[in-house]
C-alpha cells in the first residue's frame, strides 16, 4: 500500500539531514539523475526574482501637461 504524500513528507522531516542527503543520492543513482542539476537551472531565475523584489522599476514621473 502506497503512503500519501503527507506521510512522506512527516517522515523526511524526522531524519537527519546526513540520512536525508543518502537517500537522495540513492535515489540519484536509481533513475539516473542529478538533483543538483535542476538545482542550478532554476538558480538564475531565483536570482531574477530576488533583483526585481528588491528594486522594483521605476515609474516615469507624470507630465503635467
Amino acid at each position: 500500500m502506497a503512503s500519501s504524500t503527507q506521510d512522506w513528507i512527516d517522515e523526511l522531516k524526522s531524519i537527519s539531514v546526513l540520512e536525508l542527503s543518502e537517500r537522495i543520492k540513492a535515489l540519484e543513482e536509481e533513475f539516473g539523475v542529478s538533483a543538483t542539476a535542476v538545482a542550478a537551472a532554476a538558480l538564475p531565475r531565483r536570482r531574477r526574482a530576488a533583483a526585481t523584489a528588491a528594486h522594483p522599476p521605476r515609474s516615469r514621473p507624470r507630465s503635467t501637461s
